[in-house]
């Protein structure tokens, strides 16, 4: 018994059934679904920020200009901040002074403008603040050789 009765027959057959055992694999793979999802945001931690002790700064000496503070910045937060000033700078200490020394024998800029990038996840990133602290001139001996210890906050910060 004869099926088909011609060649073309025969390949019209084919790519039915191909066509047709496609159709059935895509029906057998073919998914779909809903559903919700959330996301939720993080909170910013608090940048630490750590005196960097460089050594004597040769002009910081009674009656010449104000020196920098220098620093590290530790940034625990997925995200860089860049601060834009500082406020609130004021003496917490005098260590290592030849005699008497005291806060009065300094005057300090408590705030200013100075940018200040620290990046994502830092460790250690610079932080300045010029013109931060000045020994005035009738500071006595007693200075010399003074570690002066500031506080400040950082200020004008804005994520990057």
């Amino acid at each position: 018994m004869k099926l088909f009765k011609s060649k073309k027959a025969i390949a019209v057959a084919a790519v039915a059934g191909l066509a047709l055992g496609a159709t059935a694999a895509y029906a057998l793979w073919s998914a779909s679904g809903s559903g919700s999802g959330a996301a939720t945001a993080t909170s910013s931690q608090a940048i630490t920020v750590t005196a960097a002790s460089a050594g004597a700064n040769l002009d910081f000496y009674p009656g010449a200009a104000a020196v920098a503070v220098d620093g590290t910045a530790a940034n625990p937060n997925h995200f860089g901040v860049t601060f834009s000033g500082w406020s609130g700078l004021a003496i917490t200490g005098i260590t290592g002074a030849n005699g008497t020394c005291a806060a009065s024998d300094f005057t300090v800029t408590a705030t200013g403008t100075a940018t200040n990038n620290v990046s994502a996840q830092a460790t250690a990133d610079p932080i300045h603040i010029p013109g931060a602290v000045a020994m005035k001139s009738t500071a006595g001996d007693g200075c010399q050789n003074a570690v002066v210890t500031v506080s400040l906050t950082l200020t004008g910060g804005t994520q990057v």
